[in-house]
């Protein structure tokens, strides 16, 4: 999958002065890892994953990109400068396979940066790392198969180099995942966002996104109902 739409990208930053004015999207491959970490890196600067190391979240999307998923990892190209990726469908295990197959090198990195421990996003990450192991197999799997049964494609994650957001490259990769969600026969879209990111909230609601609660309170759960061509 590859296609290319005329995109002006000149903000400050090296990131501008070496794109090219016409975007591609295209699949991320293995040679694309490093600049997808370095953009999870800027993009997200506060989360667990990225204080633990540039390494830690390459593998984090090795696992994304060879798991036993059925995703699509997509990015956006300005020549042959990443600018943005997204990544979607079905999960299988993509937090705790994550964490099963790197538990030795993580247990390492928070070795290294114990004070991960003492943020909300590292307590928050530590938790569900425990949950993940205390989780049987068996149990697993049937939560998974869920996903199918329901052709609901979820979105994993979406991420544009800090120096380029607010210039339609998101949009451009939420189009790109909406397509592939269609023609491979999803009836929906499904994502997780957090209730005090207004600006994630508002940005998929301009595309059509709309919240679902489970029970009375919203936890950050958002769904968009796909059209079939």
């Amino acid at each position: 999958m590859s296609t290319k739409t005329t995109l002006r990208a000149d903000a400050d930053g090296a990131p501008a002065k070496a794109c090219n004015p016409a975007l591609t999207i295209a699949p991320i491959a293995h040679q694309h890892l490093r600049a997808v970490s370095a953009i999870h890196r800027r993009a997200f600067p506060n989360s667990a994953l990225t204080q633990l190391g540039l390494e830690a979240v390459r593998r984090y999307y090795a696992w994304q990109l060879d798991g036993p998923h059925e995703h699509r990892f997509l990015g956006a190209f300005g020549g042959h400068l990443l600018l943005g990726y997204a990544i979607g469908g079905t999960s299988r295990g993509a937090l705790s396979g994550f964490v099963r197959k790197n538990k030795y090198y993580l247990a390492f990195c928070l070795l290294l940066h114990p004070l991960v421990l003492f943020t909300e996003p590292g307590r928050t990450a530590i938790g569900t790392a425990a949950r993940v192991f205390r989780r049987r197999h068996r149990k697993l799997d049937a939560q998974v198969t869920l996903v199918p049964a329901q052709r609901s494609f979820g979105m994993l994650a979406i991420a544009v180099d800090a120096k380029l957001q607010s210039r339609g490259i998101g949009k451009l990769l939420m189009a790109a995942m909406e397509k592939a969600a269609t023609s491979a026969g999803y009836c929906k879209m499904h994502l997780t966002v957090r209730i005090t990111n207004r600006k994630a909230m508002a940005f998929y609601e301009r595309l059509g996104w709309f919240k679902s609660k489970a029970g009375s309170a919203w936890r950050g759960g958002m769904e968009k109902i796909l059209t079939q061509e």
